[in-house]
């Protein structure tokens, strides 16, 4: 099966970390710093074409007391050899490569400054790195710490005395730098280790719904780029056995640990049909199945569980703003990366990865084509959601080979510990552009939500997911509705009726319909105009009446709508539903709201991070506290194949004062679904008025004795509809109160 590859490179060079008094936890020699000084010469060890291990000179320059980003020490050196030259100086993926003075291991690569001598960079002392061993005891990360500031203790040059100071912005320190050089002032600027992440083999588009949310998550760290490359299986590389030259696939020695210092290294998000990986170098490993590497954060997370596999070097890229390391990884998984730290990640081939196993299978209907994807995820509270949606995106693509426009089911099954039972839910989607990405965003807050939740953790062990879609675009639009009268006892299906007010047919209706009101729990739905802006959303139409003439129902009578539905490049139809006021519905002035059933697309992060979920309605867990009750709040939730007729909830002062004491809040709105044969979308709005006969009697009793005021129609001023509207809630709300 042909594999796609999302390829991280760990470039230059995050030093951080604090110095650990003792180093005889490493079962080889270990350089103290104290015997440091300038002018001391060691080699480092990294791989620059295929699995070769090859060498590099190091000369010492200085050891800056907190010199590096976070107050830690920073061994500065010069760089050699025809290794570093390859590159035009250190680069991207040589982070964590081992120095070695005497034949005792200093540090690890990890810092360098952009336009300047790229043959200069940092050092991560290794005693530094301690903290990111398996076995060292995990702090709890649960509360906030803060380093100490630290006091005259050296301030950071370079070889040349020139004065070194970090900013986060690689563009500010190029842009210090030049001006620096122009002006003859002795002074730099240092960034931290950008992590570029280069993608490959992913669609284009699929690319691009997730790059900006991926550049927030790594921060300014984070340098995407598209760029060719390829995976470990399948045809391709020239994976030689030969021993003579760079550039080869070279035989492990298994009598040792299966990395070692200088190996390159490949820390994996995604594993399988899918794969997206942090290329880097192993510092150091022993025979306790313990291994350091990159000398630097990756996500900085502490304690952390990702694949570790060696990697392939296909080619070194020399540069001066930032060369780097293009590397796939190898099979099979030799360990895990347990520990993410400031100075270095680190971890045990004594232990396999805990990651989510990923199914997705795609039918496309129209050819006929089938195929199955699975990968495994990372288990990571930001990245796996993400994740998750991003492989769906692209098995999609793979699969359908056009724009994945038209109309799609989407089946999911999650499976997790901390859930009551497995979650399965069932939606359509259609959409004029992206379809796919509709329901990868569907899942993406679902998994989000359970991931983050604030009840109590679940850790998910599966996600099954079916797609079927075809070109088709089966949906229809709601152009109109009416309440049907007793007296007119009319068949909905059929066509066209003068007495309906005109279906919106032009852009200054629309606009003038736009401005009667746009239901917000109806905005950012799925469906696109039909010239493909994504901006639109789902329209809700308004239908206003006098105040005498918006129909009044008593509790327990039916409501009676006839629907106007437009299906794509088809004939209109009518449609006639019903809703039956429950009898113990409060009485006021509300809205009648024909609407299609929704989606779960975006979140919100209402009283703690993935708490809460935005449907086509109020927010999830605004009357529900309880985690069980909120997920088959999610699962029960109707489907965009469903319309609805719904019935919202007057303001109920009884209801707002019983809740404050503590009792339960009614639900806020009633409903009645069909499901149709069409996803549907675009909604309308009819204002109705809820009372019982006596009450009804009374308001005909008001409007004989103020006919002026009730019709609005009153001599040189007349009252709007939402104005009278809005006098009737006072009024109902007064009498509630007084009663």
């Amino acid at each position: 099966m042909k594999k796609v590859l999302l390829l991280v490179a760990l470039s230059v060079f995050a030093l951080m970390g604090r110095a650990f008094a003792g180093d005889s936890t490493l079962d080889i020699p270990v350089f103290d710093l104290k015997d440091l000084k300038p002018g001391l010469s060691g080699k480092a060890r990294t791989v620059i074409r295929g699995t070769k291990i090859e060498e590099f000179n190091v000369e010492v320059i200085e050891l800056i007391p907190d010199g590096g980003f976070d107050g830690g020490p920073l061994i500065l050196a010069h760089f050699t050899g025809p290794v570093v030259d390859h590159s035009n100086g250190i680069a991207g993926g040589y982070s964590g490569s081992p120095v070695y003075i005497d034949g005792k291991l200093l540090g690890a690569v990890s810092a360098a400054i952009p336009f300047t001598d790229t043959h200069v960079g940092g050092v991560t002392p290794i005693s530094s790195m301690l903290a990111a061993l398996p076995d060292v005891d995990e702090p709890d990360y649960g509360t906030n710490t803060v380093l100490p500031e630290t006091e005259n203790s050296g301030i950071p040059i370079d070889e040349d005395g020139n004065v070194i100071s970090y900013v986060d912005s690689l563009d500010e320190a190029i842009a210090f730098n030049d001006a620096a050089r122009a002006e003859g002032r002795h002074a730099y600027q240092a960034v931290l280790a950008t992590t570029p992440l280069y993608v490959s083999g992913v669609n284009h588009k699929v690319f691009g719904l997730y790059e900006q949310q991926m550049r927030e998550m790594l921060g300014s760290n984070l340098e995407l780029i598209e760029k060719p490359s390829g995976s470990s299986a399948g045809e391709g590389l020239f994976l030689r056995q030969e021993s003579d030259g760079a550039g080869l696939l070279l035989e492990s020695d298994t009598s040792g640990p299966p990395l070692v210092g200088g190996d390159a290294v490949a820390a994996s998000l995604i594993t399988g049909d899918i794969e997206m990986q942090a290329i880097g170098t192993v510092t150091y490993s022993d025979d306790k199945g313990r291994f350091l590497m990159f000398g630097h954060p990756f996500f900085g997370a502490g304690a952390t569980n990702l694949p570790v596999s060696k990697a392939y070097i296909t080619w070194t890229y020399g540069s001066s703003q930032r060369a780097f390391k293009d590397g796939v990884r190898l099979e099979p998984t030799l360990g895990t990366m347990t520990k993410d730290h400031g100075a270095a990640c680190g971890g045990t081939f004594k232990v396999m990865p805990d990651m989510v196993p990923v199914k997705v299978k795609i039918k496309d209907i129209d050819t006929g084509r089938d195929q199955s994807f699975e990968f495994e995820v990372m288990k990571h509270p930001d990245w796996t959601p993400m994740l998750m949606a991003m492989a769906v995106n692209q098995a999609a693509a793979e699969v359908l080979d056009r724009q994945p426009k038209g109309t799609m089911k989407l089946s999911y099954h999650v499976e997790g510990t901390g859930l009551r039972e497995p979650l399965r839910r069932v939606n359509y989607y259609s959409n004029d552009l992206d379809v796919i990405g509709d329901g990868a965003f569907e899942i993406m807050p679902l998994a989000n939500l359970l991931q983050n939740n604030i009840y109590r953790e679940v850790d998910i062990t599966r996600l099954n997911v079916m797609i079927e879609v075809t070109g088709n675009r089966i949906n229809a639009s709601i152009d109109n509705a009416e309440i049907i009268s007793d007296e007119s006892d009319e068949a909905a299906e059929g066509e066209d009726d003068p007495a309906l007010p005109p279906a919106v047919s032009d852009d200054q209706e629309l606009l003038e319909a736009m401005n009667g009101g746009l239901d917000p729990s109806q905005q950012g739905g799925e469906e696109q105009s039909e010239e493909g802006d994504p901006m639109m959303g789902q329209m809700m139409f308004e239908a206003g009446h006098p105040m005498d003439q918006i129909p009044k129902f008593a509790p327990g009578e039916t409501i009676r709508v006839k629907v106007k539905l437009q299906p794509y490049r088809t004939d209109p139809v009518w449609r006639e539903f019903h809703l039956t006021v429950p009898d113990d519905f409060p009485s006021g002035n509300t809205t009648l709201i024909v609407h299609g059933g929704g989606d779960l697309v975006s979140m919100a992060p209402l009283g703690g991070k993935g708490r809460s979920l935005f449907g086509m309605g109020p927010i999830i867990d605004i009357t529900k506290q309880d985690f069980d009750d909120i997920l088959d709040q999610i699962i029960e939730w109707p489907t965009n194949n469903e319309l609805l007729i719904t019935l919202v909830r007057p303001y109920d002062p009884n209801a707002m004062a019983a809740s404050l004491s503590g009792d339960e809040m009614p639900d806020e709105k009633y409903d009645e679904t069909y499901q149709m044969e069409w996803v549907i979308y675009n909604g309308f709005q009819l204002p109705v008025i809820i009372a019982s006969e006596e009450e009804q009697a009374q308001m005909e009793e008001q409007a004989a004795e103020q006919p002026g005021e009730m019709a609005g129609e009153e001599e040189g001023d007349s009252m709007s509809s939402d104005d009278l509207l809005e006098q009737k809630r006072r009024n109902l709300e007064k009498n509630a109160f007084e009663n």
